[in-house]
């Protein structure tokens, strides 16, 4: 889950069939029929809290993943391995972090195909970047605040 959500919605893998189809719509009307979910920050996310505590037929039918699964839980470069399924750079505000990492990524890729030792060799060089960027990010601003909303903002006077 996220902070007492039964999950973190931001990947989600469904089949294609009529009881998915019913459980979106669930999911949806309960997104739109509970006052609690419609203003609610992790909007999709209450509702399917919403929808997976009052329905245990849901509950039996839904599988939640843990977070490692298809996910990089901050700090990514401590979590995140060459097997990992995806490279999820949340929290990464500092010093353009983000596309350093992919324009890294982008480069090693062949016809299509990523050029697996390169790959290998940038999981291991991500605490390095992360730290590079971070320094760089500090520098930029010395306020923690500024860091975590906008890494390019000048420190202040």
């Amino acid at each position: 889950g996220d902070g007492g959500s039964i999950a973190n919605t931001g990947v989600i893998l469904v089949k294609d069939t009529p009881e998915t189809v019913h459980f979106l719509d669930a999911w949806w009307a309960a997104g739109t029929q509970n006052p609690h979910t419609l203003y609610d920050l992790r909007h999709e996310q209450s509702a399917l809290d919403a929808l997976m505590s009052s329905n245990a037929e849901m509950r039996v039918r839904v599988a939640v993943a843990g977070a490692a699964a298809f996910n990089t839980a901050p700090p990514f470069y401590k979590t995140h391995t060459a097997s990992s399924f995806v490279l999820h750079l949340m929290f990464e505000p500092y010093g353009g972090l983000r596309r350093r990492v992919f324009s890294e990524i982008a480069s090693y890729i062949v016809d299509g195909h990523i050029e697996t030792s390169k790959m290998q060799q940038l999981v291991r060089t991500l605490p390095l970047l992360a730290e590079t960027a971070y320094q760089q990010g500090m520098q930029e601003s010395s306020r923690d605040e500024d860091l975590a909303v906008c890494p390019s903002l000048s420190p202040p006077p």
